[in-house]
């Protein structure tokens, strides 16, 4: 009777013990799986900052050769004044 007993209360003990260490499988396992994710996340969130980085110097290049695309044309405006400016100039001695 007492063998009996011991060995329902030590077949009772090993398997509470495998229950307890399943369940800590298991939140390890989640753990893990949240791990991942919050990795993943932070994967997406770098890929979207580069991508944001990418866009910005991109519209500075816009901006930098539309400056250029303007100084340039300031430029020959100044030059056509230029010309005007002489062209006026041979007239009036060829005026005079």
């Amino acid at each position: 009777m007492l063998l009996q007993v011991t060995i329902i209360v030590v077949l009772l003990v090993v398997a509470v013990v495998v229950v307890l260490l399943l369940l800590l499988l298991v939140l390890l396992l989640l753990l893990l799986l949240f791990l991942l994710l919050l990795l993943v996340l932070l994967l997406l969130l770098l890929l979207f900052l580069l991508l944001l980085l990418v866009l910005l110097l991109l519209l500075l290049l816009l901006l930098f050769l539309l400056l250029l695309l303007v100084l340039l044309l300031l430029l020959l405006l100044l030059l056509l004044l230029l010309v005007l400016l002489l062209l006026l100039l041979l007239l009036l001695l060829l005026l005079l």
